[in-house]
């Protein structure tokens, strides 16, 4: 076996000069250094000091090694190599440093934000800290679960010039990209100024007003949510009543203008209890929504309460009164979660019906949401 200690002792001598004899052995001579070389080239790449696996113990690893073999051993990561360590004159494991390092400073926390599929990079714009599952390289990451949700309802009746629709005091926070609906009404034929970041989709289709001569108005509003959006204020004339409901969805959507996929409203000013749910045609799979609004004469201090059609699930009652003096408003949702294209829903005669003081004005609206 060659060692360095044999390098250039075959090596001819740099000083020849054209036709002199011992070419031939000056051609060997330089044949046998390049083998010598070569052997221990072999050698050192063959002991190249490469990890190969790692162990729980001392007592685990190899009876022998090779030169060059390394292992972890224990969780702190003792790295062991085989080699002979003077005084000895045989190899053996012996301890040659730790992988790990001290402990550094505490990061920032991440948020686990998402899963990407094997190969995929985060989406440009990701902010620092957040956290990605990447799936190994076997594994179809599955779409995202695009199930409509309600995400909250919330509602509000004021004897005052606005109302408030409290998102933070009804446990509500919203992600971006979540629909919200509102059905806002008030006691005169004035209109409704639309709320800062909201949508009037009435601007261009009727549908989204109801008015009752000079004595009852109500809208529909529409938007995108921003993440963990605020309370809601909304401001009709002073001196009127004003009353407002909203309800907040995941995973639908909305057209151009804020407008919801189909919507059908319907008013009188024939006093009565009940007020039927008008149906809509989706053109499109989607959920459907509705609000009741009534508003009543003078002379109403008893307690009230509205019942949802029975194909829907009711919304917050919050705005539902008759003991704020006269002409009182009211406003009341409720939503049926359902997810398909079904012509004529809700199905069936749906009624919305109080239980109080008969309304002199009333309507109600019913909207669908398309599917995300």
């Amino acid at each position: 076996m060659a060692t360095t200690d044999d390098f250039g002792d075959e090596l001819p001598t740099d000083d020849k000069t054209v036709g002199q004899t011992g070419h031939v052995e000056d051609h060997n001579r330089l044949s046998r250094e390049l083998a010598e070389v070569q052997d221990v080239v072999k050698q050192i790449v063959a002991n190249t000091p490469t990890i190969k696996g790692s162990y729980s113990s001392i007592n685990s690893l190899p009876a022998t090694g090779a030169y060059g073999d390394m292992y972890l051993v224990g969780s702190e990561a003792n790295l062991y190599s085989w080699f002979t360590k003077a005084p000895d004159t045989t190899p053996d494991w012996h301890s040659v440093g730790n992988l790990r390092g001290e402990q550094g400073p505490a990061g920032a926390a991440g948020t686990i934000v998402g899963i990407l599929d094997f190969g995929e990079v985060p989406p440009v714009g990701t902010a620092a800290g957040s956290l990605w599952w990447v799936a190994d390289e076997t594994t179809t990451v599955p779409g995202p679960d695009l199930t409509p949700i309600v995400v909250g309802t919330v509602a509000n009746c004021s004897d005052a010039t606005s109302t408030t629709l409290s998102l933070t005091g009804g446990g509500i926070v919203t992600q971006a990209g979540d629909i919200a609906v509102m059905c806002v009404v008030h006691g005169s034929s004035d209109a409704i100024v639309c709320p800062s970041g909201w949508n009037d989709p009435g601007l261009t289709t009727a549908a989204y007003y109801q008015s009752v001569g000079t004595t009852v108005h109500a809208r529909i509003f529409t938007r995108e949510c921003t993440a963990s959006m605020g309370n809601i204020t909304v401001n009709a004339k002073t001196g009127t009543k004003i009353a407002a409901s909203v309800m907040i969805f995941r995973n639908v959507t909305l057209g151009a203008n804020g407008e919801v996929n189909a919507i059908n409203s319907v008013s009188t000013d024939t006093d009565s209890l009940t007020r039927a749910a008008p149906t809509v045609s989706p053109t499109a799979s989607s959920i459907v929504c509705g609000f009741w609004f009534e508003r009543v004469g003078s002379g109403n201090t008893a307690g009230a309460t509205v019942a949802k059609p029975a194909a829907f699930t009711a919304g917050s009652t919050a705005g539902v009164t008759q003991n704020t003096g006269s002409g009182v408003t009211s406003c009341m949702g409720g939503y049926d979660l359902t997810a398909n294209a079904t012509a004529g829903r809700p199905s069936g005669t749906q009624n919305w019906v109080k239980t109080g003081t008969t309304s002199t004005q009333l309507g109600a609206f019913t909207l669908a949401l398309a599917v995300a």
